[in-house]
């Protein structure tokens, strides 16, 4: 490996968070793939809404990021359960992201966000 690529892996790994939680949302409908895709795609119309920037979208997660932290919002590839994962600087940082986002989640009628209230 050369120098400037261990370097940038250093660089990469001090870019992740302080802290970090994850949850778990079930997906309560059959078609949990499509379900999944209008969430990512209604988070993004929220993100526009509240002036929120997008970060590397892709077809199966959605990135957000925030002053002082970031979520990503992904539909997982084999079970109908949607990870939501939510970094920042402190655990003041994190609260304040679940706090901010979790209307939007408790409004998606097929979506299980009983671990939110448990936060």
């Amino acid at each position: 490996m050369q120098e400037t690529n261990k370097n940038e892996a250093i660089t990469h790994i001090g870019d992740q968070p302080e802290f970090a939680e994850e949850f778990r949302f079930n997906i309560l409908v059959d078609e949990y793939r499509i379900y999944g895709e209008c969430i990512l795609e209604g988070l993004k119309v929220w993100c526009e809404a509240n002036g929120k920037q997008l970060s590397a979208p892709d077809c199966n997660s959605v990135r957000v990021d925030f002053d002082n932290g970031w979520l990503k919002l992904r539909i997982s590839m084999f079970d109908a359960v949607m990870i939501f994962k939510v970094g920042g600087n402190s655990q003041q940082d994190v609260l304040k992201i679940v706090s901010e986002t979790a209307d939007f989640f408790y409004n998606c009628q097929y979506l299980s966000t009983d671990s939110l209230y448990l936060y």
